[in-house]
């Protein structure tokens, strides 16, 4: 245990295996596991820590949900290139911080939560290359802050909303 520890930097290694598990009391705000060869789920203990604010577990081989809660601290969460699947949690809509969500080239499906425009501080949005369906929510345009929106290659239908031109 690491009691100082705020930032695990460990992507573009060989790690394989599950996720590891860490400790309610782990202190540290920011985890970097991407491009690598983890697989299974996503565990709870890690997007839950206290301090976490930006976490990136892309480019694995990690299968199952988005976690169905976030620290509400969070900021960042960058999940894209992995075999993700299920909907997106309308719990994250709850996150005031997030300013970075990046689930890109899952199989993520289900409509877009409306609430994503409650998200003031979100500047980018990435969610390409899923199965998402329905029409993109009008309300995405009270999200002011958003920069970079992409949705390509899903299953969206309808006109593109107003708000967003």
């Amino acid at each position: 245990h690491l009691p100082l520890l705020s930032i695990l930097a460990l992507h573009s290694n060989n790690l394989d295996r599950t996720l590891p598990e860490f400790p309610a009391s782990c202190p540290v705000k920011e985890i970097y596991l991407s491009g690598n060869r983890f697989v299974g789920t996503i565990p709870n203990s890690l997007v839950m820590l206290e301090k976490l604010e930006k976490v990136g577990v892309d480019s694995n081989q990690l299968t199952g949900y988005l976690p169905p809660r976030l620290s509400p601290n969070i900021v960042q969460l960058t999940a894209q290139n992995n075999h993700l699947e299920g909907t997106i949690p309308i719990t994250f809509c709850e996150l005031k911080n997030m300013d970075r969500l990046s689930i890109q080239n899952n199989s993520i499906s289900g409509p877009i939560p409306s609430c994503i425009g409650n998200m003031s501080l979100l500047t980018h949005l990435n969610v390409d290359d899923n199965q998402l369906t329905g029409e993109v929510p009008p309300e995405m345009g009270n999200a002011a802050n958003l920069v970079f929106v992409w949705m390509r290659n899903n299953k969206l239908s309808g006109p593109p909303p107003r708000s967003l031109s």
